[in-house]
């Protein structure tokens, strides 16, 4: 009685077995469910507002970084005053009546081709300056480089400046080395070696 027990438990666990792996290896049915017609608006809302932002931040982004235009450090309109530049490694356009302009720094850029400058006085070193037609100037320092269009009475004293200022100069009074006068002159003393007028 107990073998015939045994033999129907284990041939209800072999059908139970079959069936179970039958079931197991059949292929399953592919169920695709769409979601409701909330759910879509919902989920694309955030991927648009994602878009949008991502699409939205470079913009914004470029707009602020092209949007600050190339400025000078300073902007200085002479109003009819004197103007003394002090400070050193700094880049200054100079507009407007200037009866004197005063460079005392060092390192220094000054762009006073929008100003109209009746004298000049640089007494620093490494000085740049770009002008129209300028008054009286005088050079006191070392490798100052002078761009005019015209200059008045010139007096160089130190070494190693340029001035050019095709459109001429009166006197030209240099005492140092290795100056350069690139200008039509009337009148030239020079004091130094190597230094070259005309």
């Amino acid at each position: 009685m107990r073998t015939r027990a045994r033999s129907v438990a284990a041939a209800f666990a072999l059908v139970s077995a079959i069936l179970v792996a039958g079931c197991s290896a059949a292929p399953q049915p592919v169920v695709t469910r769409l979601p409701s017609d909330g759910a879509p608006a919902a989920s694309a809302s955030p991927s648009a507002s994602a878009s949008s932002s991502a699409s939205g931040a470079p913009s914004t982004s470029a707009t602020s970084s092209s949007s600050p235009s190339p400025s000078p450090e300073d902007a200085d309109d002479c109003g009819g005053q004197e103007q003394t530049i002090t400070a050193s490694d700094r880049t200054v356009v100079l507009t407007g009546q200037c009866p004197l302009v005063r460079i005392e720094g060092n390192a220094v850029t000054v762009d006073a081709r929008g100003a109209s400058v009746d004298a000049v006085a640089i007494a620093g070193d490494r000085i740049t300056l770009a002008a129209e037609t300028i008054g009286d100037t005088t050079i006191d320092g070392n490798d100052t480089s002078l761009e005019v269009s015209s200059v008045g009475a010139l007096t160089i004293r130190g070494d190693r400046n340029a001035v050019t200022a095709p459109g001429g100069g009166a006197d030209v009074v240099v005492s140092g080395n290795d100056n350069t006068v690139t200008a039509p002159v009337s009148n030239v003393s020079v004091d130094g070696q190597r230094n070259r007028i005309g």
